[in-house]
């Protein structure tokens, strides 16, 4: 019996695979799929992700291998409405890293092979079958043989359509939000800067342009509500996409050399709880929400990074299964908190009455002009604001300090201080050790 299946091997299945080697569990990992995926999918990688993969030697090859967007921008076709910087992040990595999926999965497979464990492709979960002391997994290859696994806890790290989830009959509660979005990466000749992530809002739609390392944009537009193939899993044609990009930024652009083309329906929706017994869930099986601000596969790392090293102690005998509860009340929170915010920027983004339009375009403007407020946009994006100070692992201790030579009471400019001081649960800020 091993201790941890891996069920998936998307980046959050790849990320706990490692992760859970790293701190001593004995793995396997399996996908559905027979090779790698060749679509780039996730392209944003944030400061807060960059931070955690950094200590593993991931951070620096990836940010080699993406571009770096030092800013954001928020536009209509005739004024600027929001322009906020990353350069005064506290991180080491004051950017937005655009980089396809595919090399995120490529550096983590490569960087689980090192730790000695390879994705076993070709292997999909039929049946999950839970006991007292193991789960026992029944997989099925590719020539249609099956044979069961027994192991002492399953990770479901499958995606939005999660057999993992389903198997254990887990309702996936939400909804469609009735948006749907067309994707294209492909070469952008027009009026862009190359290091800025611009969206666009127009009185019939959203588009957005995210820089990629072979030059192309990624392009993220609102569907038109007449759009023939509307509803369909039909790509769009490059064509209509020009078309909408043009009108929407209201410049002449043109698109060429396309290399992915894609619609999507925007879904809302979040399992109520990430532990089952000895089944946990995590990514895309445990939440999927809207792709404003790409917050989707940091969110899945996140999870991955959370889960592994707790995962790992139960397993090795060193912590109490208890605490694997944490992870659930640590996630699940920043789970409800990351569809919340994605849904309202969506449908703010979205609104199609002129009057809602003006509105929002207005207060934008001013308080996009407020420097304090650029810097909560780019601090909220790169996720540096995520904390877990209400997790039952975070003690605090708020008792006023007490200066040297004060035998009651406590100078208040200290006290201050020390009320303003990093928290237990909360991110440690960027510093340098002399």
């Amino acid at each position: 019996m091993i201790d941890v299946l891996v069920v998936g091997a998307g980046p959050t299945g790849l990320f706990a695979a490692a992760e859970l080697t790293r701190h001593g569990a004995r793995v396997r990992i399996v996908d559905a799929n027979p090779s790698p995926s060749t679509r780039s999918r996730a392209i944003a990688v944030h400061a807060r992700t960059l931070e955690i993969l950094d200590p593993l030697g991931l951070a620096v090859p990836l940010v080699r291998a993406g571009v770096k967007a030092r800013g954001v921008q928020m536009r209509t076709p005739r004024e600027t409405l929001v322009e906020a910087r990353f350069e005064e992040l506290d991180s080491r990595f004051p950017f937005l890293l655009c980089v396809p999926q595919t090399v995120t999965e490529a550096h983590l497979e490569a960087h689980l092979a090192r730790l000695g464990v390879t994705v076993e492709r070709g292997l999909s979960l039929v049946t999950l079958n839970p006991h007292v002391d193991s789960v026992a997994a029944l997989l099925e290859g590719a020539d249609g043989r099956t044979h069961e696994v027994h192991a002492a806890y399953v990770v479901g790290a499958d995606g939005g359509h999660s057999t993992v989830r389903k198997s254990l009959g887990l309702d996936f509660p939400g909804s469609a939000m009735g948006v749907e979005f067309l994707l294209a990466d492909a070469r952008v000749d027009g009026d862009l800067a190359a290091d800025t992530v611009t969206s666009f809002l127009a009185d019939d739609g959203v588009v957005a342009f995210f820089p990629m390392p072979d030059g192309r944009f990624r392009l993220v537009l609102e569907a038109e509500d007449d759009d023939p193939d509307r509803g369909s899993r039909e790509p769009p044609q490059l064509a209509r996409v020009e078309r909408l990009a043009a009108r929407r930024t209201g410049q002449r652009l043109s698109l060429r050399d396309p290399g992915w083309l894609a619609r999507f329906q925007v879904q809302t929706r979040q399992v109520e709880r990430y532990r089952d017994g000895r089944v946990l869930l995590a990514g895309d099986a445990a939440h999927v929400h809207s792709p404003v601000g790409g917050q989707g596969m940091n969110t899945g790392l996140q999870d991955a990074h959370d889960l592994a090293w707790k995962l790992a102690w139960v397993v090795r005998g060193l912590a109490h299964t208890t605490l694997l509860d944490t992870y659930h009340h640590e996630r699940h929170r920043i789970g409800v908190e990351l569809l919340r915010t994605t849904e309202l920027s969506t449908r703010l983004g979205t609104v199609r009455a002129p009057l809602a339009r003006a509105l929002r375009n207005r207060l934008a403007k001013v308080l996009g002009s407020i420097e304090v407020v650029q810097q909560r946009i780019v601090h909220t994006t790169a996720e540096l604001t995520l904390d877990y100070d209400d997790s039952p692992l975070s003690t605090h201790h708020q008792d006023p300090p007490r200066l040297p030579g004060l035998a009651e009471g406590t100078d208040l400019d200290a006290f201050r201080a020390f009320r303003q001081s990093v928290r237990a649960g909360a991110r440690l800020p960027n510093a340098f050790v002399r």
